[in-house]
Formats: structure tokens, C-alpha cells, sequence
């Protein structure tokens, strides 16, 4: 048995426990969720629809919630139930609760189960956070009681929602997807999704929401009250642009997978602290993508990802499966994740609608990020089939948006694009309640499209293989007017090849070979003519570990040249560095990274004109990569720095602060950004209000006390560093602002320079303080980019 089959054998075991979970299935999400801000707490009392689809009474009922829940009452059918909670065995951060009804459920009967909790956030995560300046409770948490979670392969329970949400104060407004019903005279608010999908609350103080209907889904957008973008001004346009491209993609999947379901609402809520949280029905973005000028390819991908979800999981209820073995009455069954098709198949979907929308280039290189993010986790050895698949495993984002589209893809192109998406359209077809997983989608395309399409499903789902096809040079043929070319698979897994030929003319003629795992297979050119290049899978659909010798003469895949490029250029070795990334620009001249990183090489050897020639370039293409536009800007500032014109510079690289997405963009960013302004004496005004809230930090750093501190720091996000500040007090302590981004009406980024003696050290750099406003003045949110030692 191979070794690295072993985690996802043991993996598959660790579930076999929850079938009796998996035999009764929520039908309705009743929620009423009570914002305590001032004891980073919420009251709820989740009323769960339940039905029996077992073959027996039920008076025992398991359902898995938060571990941070404290439960103070249970009923079933509106009489007092017990319950007894125990550690979950799968998930460290959740518990079971056991209910033991005082009343059976029939089978096939249903019933209404209602638990009364508290759950008390006293230090943020990135899946619970409450407090004045945020409120975040994912659906990953597990916030609201469930029979079975995403943790297991039959997947979150996906229902109607009602959700009540309501505040003790703070100007914080809790949203969700639905469409909303303000009550009790705004203090609360109701949402009402009549869709398929799961709880979740992001609150904060939102602007009032961008709403339009399009192919009957209502559109709504929440941004933060007095969001602004890198110049300063208002964000409502990119608000706008965020609408206008739903809409798009409304009309694209109604055209697509037919009329949205009854009902449909698509909302997208801005975040400070989260990015790329996403249910049927809603989205949650991060606020920098509301600040850009632009939508990006990954925000596009995301978007149209969400949009689908509609159709995916909203109109049925996706699930997995669990393994069961064989019995009398019932064959057995294979366990099977819904990862590919809840999760991998709307991202194969964007992949579609960023095709109709920017062309086939640009699906290329959506193609090739998922490739990128895959590829590593191939070279490890790390994966797991994709029946198996679970957040559990730290492959799984890899799996579900890197390998699982384009499994569908290759899928698509073997049967025919219409026959996927006919088969996709027949599993989502029938009642909002009818429960589909995988194998209905497996069934229905190979019913469609044949066997060929079962083997598929074996090789890239149930199983693993990773081929690596090698090509030679051609050779002469046994036949007159023919050429050889031998391949050979360095893998694992028999796959299909196509081979395309480009002769000393131009023609190109393409052939198919079939090549197993560690074999040599050989094709025949129909061409007496010199054979001046030659490709294995031209179109990239296989899979593989390594693209690097799929032609004759060696073309190194510009993945691997942009990869090699930046490892030359953080060495130094800008010249090289150069060479590598024009090779990659000629092998994808649409690539934004390859233009932006060749711009910074060529800056970094003082070709300032041929350096803004390829930044420019990079900020017309479109869409774009916000790191790649990050890295233009920041090559555009710094080119105008050096010609002295620093009010250019200023612009640019306000806007390279908004779009950097990796750490050490954001540092150059803000360090250049900070000298910029300085040339240009257009530092943004620092407000008095800030400017002693500032000094009053630095006066009780001085002499800590973490109950002083914890009046004006937020302790559900930065206890660590006061607690570090009070072991350890700080001899002096200096903090310089050097720059205020007022972020939005509430909330401010502030750059400093601290210096520092502790521990008889002298220490000395910069950082972001974010700092949010309350009714009392400001707050230290959060501490980004801390660069002093």
C-alpha cells in the first residue's frame, strides 16, 4: 500500500462514526442572534426544522456547536429536553451535544429543536470576532448548532434561514444574506433567505447599501459608512463596479444554468477583518477590494464563484456522502466529499464566465493560477484523493480551487462543454429540499457523455495520479511522409495526449496517443516536412507535476520562469532576474505579474524608461492582478521620484498601499509611500483627536498597566501585546506619525516610526496602527506591518 494514501485512510475511519448524524437533515434555520459588544458576546436562540430520514423513531439527536457555547436550555417539539455536551472527536474547536427528546421522531417525521446559548468572543479569531469595531461569526465556526458540519465529508447542512440580528449599540448593524426586514423601530433586523444556505453575521457600521435587480436576484452591496479609496475620495464607485459586474454575471449563469431560483438575493458585504467568506447568497469581501480603482481577476473570480453558488447549492442541498458497507436491504457506498461539487464546480463556472467576459486569455491565465496554487501540493506528496476532501486537511484549498476546477475542465473538453453543463443543469433540477451529491452529477454526465468520462471521475476523484508526460525530439517514420515523436510518463495514471506539430511553414496538425504510467507511447506525423516545434497537451488540461518538458525545443512555462525570476531578483541578481522574466512575458505577453516584476528588475538596474514602459503596460491590461498593479505603481513612483516629480510619485503609490496583498509589498508601499508625500508636502492631515490619542498610548506604554492600556487597546485583537508590553515594560518609548489613511468614517491607518529601549535593547522601525472611532474617542483595533526591532 502506497505511504501516502495512509492520512486519507485514516482520515476516512476518523468519519465513520457520524451516519447516525448524517440520518436527520435541518430544513429550516430559525436564528435570533442578540449583540452583547461590550462583553464581545451573543445571545442565541437557534430554532433548527428538523427531519428523520431514517428507517426508525429517533429520541436521541447529535449536533455539533461551538466549543466557546455555553447552553442553558434544549427543547424538542416545544417541550424541555436534556442534553449532555462532549468533546468533538473530528474538530478540537467543537463540541457534540447530545438531546434526548422527551417525544420520538418518527422516521420520515419532523420536528422543531430549539437551543438557548451564549458565546463569548473574548479574543478575536479569524472565524468569531465581536467587539465595537467588527463582528464576524462564520459559518465555519459552527456559531449555530448543526446535525453535521463542513469538517465531515457529508458537508454543512444548507437550508432556509431566518435570522433575527440586534445590537446593544456601538453603530454596529449585523448583516447576512436575504433580504432584510427592519423591525422593533431599527433595533433589530430580520433576514430572510429563502434559499439554500448557512448562518453568518459580519456587523459594522455600513453606508446604506447599493441595491439593483437583474435576472430576478436583487444585488445588494454593503460598504463601510465613509469608505474611501486611495486618493481619499469617496469608494462608491468601485461600490458601483461591483454591482454593475454581479449584474453581468447574473445575465451570464441565467443564460448559462437557467432562470435563478425563486426568490434569489446576491449580497456583498465589506469586511476589515475577513476576505473570501462565501454562502449561497452572500459574499464577504475585504474593504481594500472596495478601495481599489479596478476589479482584479482573483475579486472577478470570486464574484462569479459566489454567483453561482446560487444555482450550486441554493436551488438543492449539496452534500457528500459517508461509506457504508454492504447489507441485505441496500448495496454499499463508497465515501465521497462534496468538495467538487460544491466548492470546485462554481470556481470552474467563473473560469466560464471570465471567458464570455474578457476572452480565452484571460480564462488561460485563471487556468494557470489554479495550476499554481496545485502544482506544489502535487511536488509534495501531500494530497488526498478528492473523494476524501474536508477543510480538516490542509490540502483542501488547493484541492477544491486548484485541481477540482480544472478536473472539471478537462471533463468539459473531453465531453463537450454543452453535455457538462446539460448534466449539471438536469442534478440541479427538482425541490429547494432534494439532497444531490457528486455521484448524481457523476451519473448524469457519464449517462451523457460515456465511459470515458467514468474513467475520469476515477482517476482524478477517486483516486490520485499525477502524471508528468515527456516529449522527444521527432524522429523519422516507419512510413513514408511520417515523423515519430516518443512521450513518456514520468507519473502515475494513463492519460490522453495531444500532440500538436508546427512545421517550417506554419502548419500545425495535431494527433492523439494514449500514455501510461511510467511508459513510452509513440505518435506518427503525417508530414514529410521539418517539424520545427512540438508540444504535448498544448491546452494544458492534464494535470501534472511538471510543465517544463511538455515541448521540443525546451519552452520553460512562465509559472516556473516567473518563479525562478523572483528568486534571482531577491538575490540581487537583477540583470538575470531581467532575462528570466522577458522570457516569461514572451511565452504569456498577457501576464501581469511577468510585466510587473520585469519592470521592477529593470528598475532596480536604473532603465527608468523601459521600467515605467512595462508598469504601464501592466495597468492596461485588463483585468488585472492587484499585486501586479501594486508593483507597478510602486515602479511608476519610484521613477517619478528619481525626475524629481514627486506629486506623481504620490498618486501612484497611494494607490500601491490600497493594492499590495503580501507582505513585503505593503512594507515597500508604505515606506515609499510615507517619503513621497514628504517630497511632495502632501502629507494628509493629521487630525488633533488622533494625534493625542497617539501620545496618550505612548505615555501608558511607558508605564503599562494592562487595565489602562485595555481602556483605549482592543483586548479581543492585540492582548498579546499589551500582555508583552506589562512582562516586559519598555524603558522609552517614542511613536512619530508619519502618515494618517483615513480608511473609512470610523476607522483610520496610521504610520509610525517607534523607537524603543527594553531589555537594555535599543529598538527602532515602523508600523500601521489601525485605529477605530467609538463614542468615546479612539481605539487601537489592530497592529499591522510591525517592523521595529
Amino acid at each position: 500500500m502506497s505511504k501516502r494514501l495512509l492520512p486519507a485512510i485514516l482520515f476516512i475511519l476518523a468519519l465513520c462514526a457520524v451516519a447516525a448524524a448524517q440520518e436527520v437533515e435541518i430544513d429550516r434555520y430559525g436564528l435570533n442572534a442578540r449583540l452583547d459588544l461590550a462583553a464581545n458576546s451573543v445571545e442565541v436562540r437557534a430554532a433548527l426544522s428538523v427531519t428523520n430520514l431514517g428507517q426508525a423513531s429517533k429520541t436521541r439527536l447529535y449536533l455539533r456547536l461551538n466549543k466557546q457555547a455555553k447552553i442553558s436550555a434544549a427543547t424538542v417539539g416545544g417541550s424541555a429536553a436534556t442534553f449532555e455536551v462532549t468533546d468533538d472527536r473530528r474538530a478540537s474547536a467543537l463540541n457534540q451535544v447530545l438531546i434526548t427528546s422527551p417525544v420520538s421522531i418518527p422516521a420520515g417525521g419532523q420536528a422543531v429543536v430549539e437551543l438557548t446559548y451564549r458565546i463569548e468572543a473574548p479574543e478575536s479569531n479569524p472565524l468569531i470576532a465581536i467587539y465595537y469595531g467588527e463582528v464576524l461569526l462564520a459559518p465555519e465556526a459552527i456559531w449555530v448548532p448543526m446535525t453535521s458540519t463542513p469538517y465531515t465529508l457529508y458537508g454543512a447542512p444548507t437550508a432556509p434561514i431566518s435570522l433575527t440580528v440586534s445590537s446593544s449599540g456601538g453603530g454596529i448593524r449585523g448583516v447576512s444574506s436575504g433580504i432584510p426586514k427592519e423591525e422593533s423601530g431599527g433595533q433589530s433586523v430580520t433576514f430572510e433567505q429563502h434559499l439554500n444556505s448557512l448562518p453568518l453575521i459580519v456587523g459594522g457600521a455600513f453606508d446604506p447599501p447599493a441595491v439593483s435587480e437583474r435576472a430576478g436576484i436583487k444585488i445588494v452591496v454593503f460598504a463601510h459608512a465613509g469608505l474611501t479609496n486611495a486618493g481619499g475620495e469617496s469608494a462608491r464607485e468601485q461600490v458601483s463596479r461591483v454591482s454593475d459586474e454581479a449584474a453581468r454575471m447574473a445575465d451570464f449563469f441565467t443564460r448559462t444554468l437557467g432562470p435563478a431560483p425563486s426568490g434569489a438575493s446576491f449580497t456583498m458585504i465589506s469586511s476589515s477583518r475577513a476576505g473570501s467568506i462565501s454562502v449561497p447568497g452572500a459574499l464577504v469581501m475585504n474593504e481594500q477590494v472596495f478601495r481599489q480603482d479596478a476589479l482584479d481577476a482573483p475579486t472577478i473570480e470570486l464574484l462569479a464563484d459566489g454567483m453561482a453558488r446560487l444555482w450550486i447549492d441554493g436551488r438543492v442541498r449539496v452534500r457528500g456522502q459517508d461509506g457504508r458497507p454492504e447489507q441485505p436491504d441496500r448495496p454499499a457506498q463508497r465515501p465521497r466529499s462534496a468538495v467538487l461539487l460544491r466548492d470546485s464546480t462554481p470556481r470552474y463556472l467563473a473560469s466560464l464566465y471570465i471567458e464570455d467576459r474578457f476572452g480565452r486569455a484571460a480564462a488561460a491565465d485563471a487556468y494557470a493560477r489554479m495550476r499554481s496554487l496545485y502544482t506544489p501540493i502535487a511536488l509534495s506528496g501531500r494530497d488526498a484523493e478528492m473523494s476524501v476532501q474536508s477543510i480538516l486537511l490542509p490540502t483542501y484549498g488547493a484541492a477544491a480551487f486548484g485541481k477540482g476546477p480544472l478536473v472539471l475542465r478537462l471533463m468539459a473538453e473531453t465531453a463537450g462543454r454543452d453535455k457538462l453543463i446539460a448534466a449539471l443543469r438536469s442534478v440541479l433540477a427538482g425541490p429547494q429540499n432534494r439532497i444531490v451529491n457528486t455521484e448524481d452529477f457523476r451519473s448524469a454526465l457519464v449517462k451523457s457523455a460515456g465511459q470515458e468520462i467514468e474513467s475520469l471521475f476515477q482517476q482524478w476523484v477517486d483516486t490520485i495520479i499525477e502524471p508528468d508526460i515527456i516529449i522527444g525530439v521527432p524522429q523519422p517514420g516507419s512510413a513514408p511522409g511520417s515523423q515519430r515523436v516518443n512521450l513518456r510518463n514520468l507519473g502515475n495514471g494513463t492519460v490522453s495526449v495531444s500532440v500538436l506539430a508546427t512545421t517550417a511553414s506554419g502548419k500545425k496538425i495535431s494527433k492523439n496517443v494514449i500514455v501510461g504510467a511510467d511508459d513510452l507511447a509513440s505518435v506518427d506525423i503525417p508530414t514529410d516536412e521539418k517539424i520545427s516545434a512540438i508540444e504535448a497537451d498544448p491546452e494544458k488540461l492534464i494535470i501534472q507535476k511538471n510543465y517544463d518538458n511538455d515541448s521540443r525545443p525546451v519552452q520553460i512555462s512562465p509559472q516556473t520562469l516567473l518563479n525562478e525570476g523572483i528568486a534571482a531578483f531577491t538575490k540581487g541578481e537583477f540583470s538575470q532576474a531581467e532575462t528570466k522574466f522577458k522570457d516569461g512575458v514572451r511565452a504569456d505577453s498577457n501576464s501581469c505579474l511577468l510585466h510587473a516584476w520585469l519592470s521592477r528588475s529593470l528598475l532596480s538596474q536604473s532603465k527608468l524608461d523601459d521600467a515605467a514602459s512595462e508598469a504601464n503596460l501592466v495597468l492596461k491590461l485588463n483585468p488585472p492582478i492587484a499585486s501586479a498593479l501594486a508593483y507597478a505603481h510602486m515602479t511608476l513612483g519610484a521613477v517619478a521620484m528619481a525626475r524629481n516629480q514627486s506629486s506623481a510619485a504620490v498618486e501612484h503609490l497611494r494607490r500601491a498601499v490600497v493594492e499590495a496583498n503580501d507582505a513585503p509589498a505593503q512594507f515597500a508601499a508604505h515606506e515609499q509611500v510615507v517619503k513621497a508625500e514628504r517630497a511632495a508636502s502632501k502629507q494628509p492631515p493629521v487630525e488633533e483627536s488622533i494625534r493625542a490619542f497617539v501620545t496618550q498610548i505612548d505615555s501608558l506604554i511607558k508605564q503599562p498597566s494592562s487595565d489602562k492600556l485595555f481602556a483605549l487597546v482592543s483586548k479581543c485583537n492585540l492582548k498579546k501585546f499589551v500582555q508583552g508590553l506589562t512582562v516586559t515594560p519598555p524603558a522609552a518609548w517614542t511613536t512619530e506619525i508619519l502618515r494618517v489613511d483615513r480608511i473609512d468614517a470610523n476607522r483610520a491607518a496610521v504610520d509610525v516610526a517607534v523607537k524603543a529601549t527594553a531589555a537594555g535593547r535599543e529598538q527602532s522601525g515602523t508600523a500601521v496602527f489601525v485605529l477605530y472611532k467609538t463614542g468615546a474617542g479612539w481605539m487601537l483595533e489592530d497592529i499591522q506591518l510591525f517592523n521595529v526591532k
